[in-house]
């Protein structure tokens, strides 16, 4: 798909861009509940809260493992408060690529190319978050799809057939889904939750499927002992495995629809794991890693392994 993935020489990204953050593994999010809005509620203890400031900007370096691949990218977040809205607005801008594996940066050709991803990327909509960290929705993602699409090199009737599909309600929705992933293991997945450090607590992922719906996944958060670098900081880690005869219907119910191979799936399993060292004040994070581990099998085929892995690191200006 398209909107899916950014190839070149070829290593492929899921992208955020792409697919809304998801293009370059990338990643976004963003929220507030701030000092000058009135009294906040008290928290009780060992309980986060989403609460950056607004406005609030931080220089984000991330590195992607796709397919035995890296790449490190950095760009800005930046987060406001339109006027007259209730909501927040976060943005992701100045995306640059700083190394990619397999790729010659000094190569004409490929600077070229670097310049056509990173102009892409002003494409990436809008995150719409509530004051309590809640993803709203997105801003922009039909027009992400029409410079994607306007820049795929397709013909006219190709994009034309790429376009309608895309904007299926089940493929939008999963877009969608996409960028909720990073907001996600940034700051919501954290919103809310009552744990001391060496307390693990029992918690349902919500994993989104292709087709735009979710399935809960448990899982379990633990709230590990502060690191003595940064002890003022909370350290916070989620795990969660799909699998089973409830994995491979609901993602090949999920699928039938795009790929008919999908009634050839025998078996499929996801682990998940989340790392987050952040304020516990304000979940303003120093540092998060998500990784995803898929094992596939399908009839007639060997089992294949599928590692992605994302690891920002924020810099707060």
């Amino acid at each position: 798909m398209v909107s899916d993935a950014l190839t070149m020489g070829g290593f492929e990204m899921q992208s955020r861009f792409a697919t809304c953050q998801r293009v370059l593994g990338l990643t976004l999010v963003f929220f507030g509940l701030f000092g000058g809005l009135g009294a906040r509620e008290a928290l009780a203890e060992n309980e986060f809260r989403f609460a950056w400031t607004v406005p609030s900007r931080a220089v984000v370096t991330e590195t992607v493992l796709k397919k035995g691949k890296t790449a490190t990218l950095r760009y800005e977040i930046k987060l406001s408060a339109p006027p007259g809205s209730t909501n927040l607005h976060l943005r992701l801008e100045n995306l640059s690529f700083l190394k990619v594996e397999g790729w010659n940066m000094s190569d004409k050709k490929v600077q070229n190319e670097v310049k056509r991803l990173e102009a892409l990327a002003s494409a990436i909509p809008t995150l719409v978050v509530s004051r309590s960290g809640k993803l709203v929705g997105l801003k922009g993602l039909d027009e992400m799809i029409e410079k994607i699409l306007s820049q795929s090199g397709a013909d006219e009737n190709r994009r034309r057939e790429i376009a309608k599909m895309m904007r299926t309600p089940q493929v939008f929705r999963s877009l969608e889904k996409k960028c909720a992933e990073f907001w996600t293991a940034w700051v919501s997945l954290w919103v809310g939750l009552e744990v001391a450090p060496g307390e693990k607590l029992p918690v349902a992922q919500e994993i989104p499927l292709p087709d735009g719906n979710t399935l809960l996944v448990p899982g379990n958060v633990t709230r590990r002992q502060p690191d003595p670098h940064a002890p003022a900081d909370a350290v916070l880690e989620m795990e969660s495995l799909l699998e089973g005869e409830v994995a491979r219907r609901a993602f090949g119910d999920a699928i039938a629809h795009l790929i008919p191979q999908a009634s050839r799936m025998e078996r499929l399993s996801r682990a998940t794991k989340v790392r987050a060292i952040t304020d516990p004040q304000t979940l303003r994070p120093r540092s998060v890693t998500m990784e995803t581990v898929t094992n596939l099998k399908m009839e007639g085929e060997l089992a294949t392994e599928l590692v992605e892995r994302h690891i920002y690191h924020f810099d707060w200006k």
